[in-house]
């Protein structure tokens, strides 16, 4: 695929959203990083799209969708298309009612070796050409010089799908570790906000701007993530280790079922490379 040639990046989210959570910051970086290499991206949402635009677009990348109406996928047959998965949640209903949409795209980017488990049990005879490129994350998540003076760190949004129920549980049962959350203002359940409140040893911090965190990350020991159902990658935990924690976590989190996450330096090697992998396999996909 030539670089002057016109994307259509089509999402559940848009990466003007703020602040951002883990997709949108996810696909911030692939498309600035796809800029950089000189394709032309427009991106849109599921609302904003038009005809005339698919029209002009030579590829669709369809990031992170939860719901497809009959028009839009209609519409979205029209041009060769790539789906960039994101959640396991959304998408497991999209390939359980409306599998043709996955099935006959060009290509599917999966984030982890157990997100891609998710999906291959219900397109065993597709003919889709299979990745698994991690989300980029740059060099500055790494540990800072300052002192490592408190204890756990949970970043996550306080919803109950996300996980924070599991942490809560956890803090309950470990009364002398603390625990400080980091959270979006959206996706807040009142409950895991009264609930925290009871706990002596749990804080709930607010948001924190994403450039921030390695400073914050650093200087915790531990870092916590009890996904309820099975998360993707799971940006936040993936960042707190390459900030230097030790993970407390659960089988749940896809950004440890590679092979090689337990090597911190290879988990950052690969990481800090995803944004060029992720478009050097955009260019020979569409060849």
């Amino acid at each position: 695929m030539k670089p002057e040639k016109n994307i259509l990046w089509i999402a559940a989210h848009t990466i003007t959203d703020s602040p951002a959570n883990g997709a949108e910051i996810t696909d911030s970086f692939s498309i600035r990083a796809g800029a950089k290499l000189g394709y032309s991206i427009k991106v849109r949402d599921l609302q904003s799209f038009n005809a005339d635009e698919l029209d002009d677009a030579n590829l669709l990348i369809l990031s992170n969708h939860h719901e497809f109406d009959r028009k839009s996928r209609e519409l979205m047959y029209r041009r060769p298309y790539i789906c960039f998965v994101h959640d396991a949640g959304g998408w497991m209903q999209v390939l359980r009612r409306r599998i043709r949409l996955f099935a006959e795209s060009l290509g599917a980017i999966f984030l982890s070796p157990l997100h891609q488990r998710q999906f291959t049990a219900y397109c065993k005879d597709s003919n889709t050409r299979w990745t698994l490129i991690p989300p980029y994350i740059g060099p500055e998540f790494k540990p800072a010089n300052v002192d490592r003076d408190r204890d756990t760190i949970c970043v996550t949004p306080l919803c109950r799908r996300k996980g924070v129920w599991g942490v809560l549980d956890w803090a309950r049962a470990n009364p002398r570790r603390r625990v400080d959350f980091f959270y979006p203002p959206r996706f807040i359940e009142p409950a895991a906000v009264a609930r925290a409140k009871l706990l002596t040893n749990c804080r709930l911090m607010g948001h924190v701007p994403h450039n921030q965190m390695p400073a914050i990350m650093s200087r915790y020991v531990h870092a916590i993530h009890l996904p309820k159902q099975h998360e993707a990658f799971g940006r936040a935990i993936a960042e707190a280790y390459l900030c230097g924690c030790k993970i407390i976590t659960n089988g749940n989190v896809g950004a440890m079922s590679y092979p090689w996450s337990k090597n911190l330096a290879e988990f950052r090697r690969q990481v800090a490379s995803a944004d060029l992998k992720f478009w050097d396999w955009i260019r020979r996909v569409t060849l």
